[in-house]
């Protein structure tokens, strides 16, 4: 039997730099040798490419984004829908990518698991796809959806998450793409969240077999820890250690965090699990300690809080100038090879 090749794909491009960077720490520091392949959201990828060499990674350059593109305009929304730019649908050249099984990761995201048992799960429940949390119908569909009319099925009672999931190649093409993308467009009004709609009726419609990550718990195909998301925002958390790599704990779980998943939340002092991100931001630079004395100082009041802005605003325009290494002394990128 021919060995089926693995990897692993993310979505981004400049202006989500800070969230690459950590989601890049947190996959090398757990995997070393998966190959990663960065799909660019747009054009604006210069300094995305640039990182290329110091994590390994390989950039997709395939004429089909640009005509992926090309769908996400078809499928906008008059009015309403998500607002997303075009680019999100280029996440679907991950179906005829160069791996055989694939994880694909939206930019903000941190890993702390190893994504073998991830892609295992695609086994273990008998699926084609595996995603990281189910979406309500109510995050799919507009209100009396003639579209989910048209191509649902009483099998499914969730759609896809479509930040984490992993999956394997073949499952469409881009003529199918171009195909299903001309069948619903008379129903575009009612595609609340572009790509998440999108995969979702095209799974639902054709009947292809998908499952949680939470399934693959229950059959014994994922053992570990939880994926945190919505459902635990706000919840008390701490942190552990795994080899000296940070992971996330969720104390009412009683369980490790195998991904976190910000899922559009803007990256700002007060977001949650904000910690997290920033060890992986920064590893072994000591900034983690400084950002989290500012962050302390941001709630005890305004005085302090500015006192700490003006700080790190004079220690970033040192960074800029060159006097601080972006990828902190204690980065695994100085140990991967392109």
């Amino acid at each position: 039997m021919t060995e089926r090749s693995r990897g692993v794909y993310f979505l981004a491009n400049d202006p989500y730099i800070e969230w690459v960077i950590a989601l890049l720490e947190s996959v090398r520091a757990w995997n070393p040798t998966l190959p990663i392949c960065c799909i660019p959201f747009d054009d604006r990828s210069t300094r995305l490419a640039d990182l290329a060499t110091r994590y390994g990674f390989s950039v997709l350059d395939d004429p089909t984004l640009a005509r992926l593109d090309g769908i996400g305009r078809r499928l906008r929304p008059s009015s309403g829908g998500d607002g997303l730019p075009p680019g999100v649908f280029r996440k679907l050249a991950t179906f005829w990518g160069p791996f055989d099984e694939f994880v694909f990761l939206d930019a903000d995201v941190i890993v702390t698991c190893d994504l073998g048992p991830i892609l295992d799960t695609l086994d273990a429940t008998g699926s084609d796809l595996t995603y990281m949390h189910g979406a309500p119908f109510s995050a799919v569909y507009a209100p009396g959806s003639q579209l989910r009319e048209r191509g649902g099925s009483t099998a499914w009672t969730e759609g896809i998450t479509t930040g984490v999931w992993a999956a394997r190649r073949g499952l469409m093409s881009e003529a199918d793409v171009d195909a299903f993308a001309t069948a619903i467009e008379p129903y575009r009004d009612e595609i609340l969240y572009s790509d998440q709609t999108f995969i979702s009726h095209y799974f639902e419609s054709h009947l292809i077999p998908v499952a949680a990550f939470e399934q693959a718990h229950r059959v014994g195909g994922l053992s570990g820890g939880y994926l945190a998301g919505g459902i635990v925002w706000n919840k008390p958390f701490g942190l552990n250690r795994d080899g000296g790599r940070p992971v996330l704990h969720i104390p009412y779980l009683d369980t490790d965090v195998l991904i976190t998943h910000w899922a559009g939340v803007k990256l700002n002092p007060q977001m949650p699990y904000r910690r997290i991100w920033r060890l992986y931001r920064w590893p072994g630079s000591g900034l983690d300690q400084r950002l989290r004395r500012w962050t302390d100082a941001a709630a005890s009041g305004p005085m302090a809080a500015r006192r700490w802005a003006g700080r790190l605003r004079r220690r970033r325009r040192g960074w800029d100038k060159g006097g601080y290494d972006a990828h902190g002394p204690g980065s695994v990128a100085s140990s991967v090879r392109g």
